[in-house]
């Protein structure tokens, strides 16, 4: 038997309910919708989810009181670092809005051991939008997602051999982890890439979500050192089934800020792409952030989406250092 939970919102009764083997089609196309595929669509997702092995356990809907139709869903997917990827079904209209904002809230109450969730939602998604922030998520921001073709050797990017005095550039150890940790804490400082993040989580669980993004391979991770610390990081991961290489995180201390080490460090890290077999290279960035925006601008990448980023804290007590998306 389905877990459940009763209750009733603007007069219209509905119970909450844990997605069962028996009800998932029926849920994935709720959640799905008319305008997120065809008729095959909920079938196609749930084999894309098994085979790539995404957790469908935390996958709640409410449903009429009488009968099992599904009203609202909620697929909340845990993922590294102790995070969570909130999805939801397309409400209209507010009652559905705060019915559905009661299904996220129960499936995000019944996930151990996840300190944030988050949820990127596209324009139109106006009545998802109105459910999460019910629901207690807040906007982070708009990313502005970007990306160039991979580079090749007539892009004539700069394998740099020199660097600003007292600065040395390698590729990432694994042995680097504490002194990455506190350098990412130092490139949050007067951030302009989602700023309302700083706080809401331990950055060696940061840390961890970067790895875990497309595939890690320490040879497209850079450390910049200044005098034997490291003061900034340039994080590309490969994503084969995409066929894109993923810039991850890219940032500095305040230390190498405004001297145009930036350029300098991307041109450096895009020169060790060359001949990748991905045929694109992406990245996103909050549509705030003019600086980054021009940088990558100026290297040849282009906007193709923009989605709005909404966040929920799960942990009871504050996290003691910073992150930036």
């Amino acid at each position: 038997m389905p877990q459940r939970t009763g209750t009733s919102i603007a007069g219209s009764s509905f119970r909450i309910a844990r997605v069962t083997d028996r009800l998932r089609s029926a849920a994935a196309s709720r959640l799905l919708g008319p305008d997120r595929g065809g008729p095959d669509s909920a079938e196609q997702f749930l084999n894309a989810a098994e085979v790539n092995g995404i957790n469908l356990e935390h996958f709640w809907v409410s449903m009429g009181q009488s009968d099992d139709s599904i009203r609202q869903a909620c697929l909340v997917v845990p993922g590294s670092g102790r995070s969570a990827m909130t999805f939801t079904s397309a409400p209209s209209g507010t009652a559905e809005e705060k019915e559905l904002a009661s299904v996220v809230t129960a499936a995000l109450a019944r996930l151990p051991g996840v300190h944030i969730s988050q949820a990127l939602l596209e324009s139109h998604e106006t009545g998802a939008n109105s459910a999460l922030i019910e629901a207690g998520f807040f906007s982070v921001g708009v990313l502005a997602y970007m990306r160039r073709p991979a580079p090749a050797r007539s892009d004539r990017f700069k394998s740099h051999s020199e660097w600003p005095q007292g600065v040395f550039v390698r590729r990432y150890q694994s042995s680097d982890d504490p002194g990455l940790i506190a350098a990412l804490d130092r490139s949050y400082e007067q951030t302009l890439d989602c700023p309302e993040l700083c706080g809401l989580r331990d950055t060696s669980d940061v840390l961890e979500s970067h790895r875990a993004s497309g595939h890690f391979d320490p040879a497209h991770w850079w450390v910049a050192e200044r005098d034997r610390k490291i003061e900034g990081m340039l994080l590309f991961n490969p994503c084969p089934e995409m066929g894109t290489v993923e810039l991850v995180y890219v940032g500095l201390a305040p230390s190498l800020r405004g001297c145009g080490f930036g350029r300098r460090l991307m041109e450096h890290g895009l020169a060790h792409l060359v001949g990748t077999p991905e045929l694109h290279v992406t990245c996103a960035v909050d549509e705030r952030n003019a600086p980054a925006l021009r940088l990558y601008g100026a290297l040849g990448f282009v906007e193709f989406a923009r989605r709005f980023a909404f966040v929920k804290s799960l942990r009871r007590s504050p996290a003691k250092s910073g992150e930036s998306a």
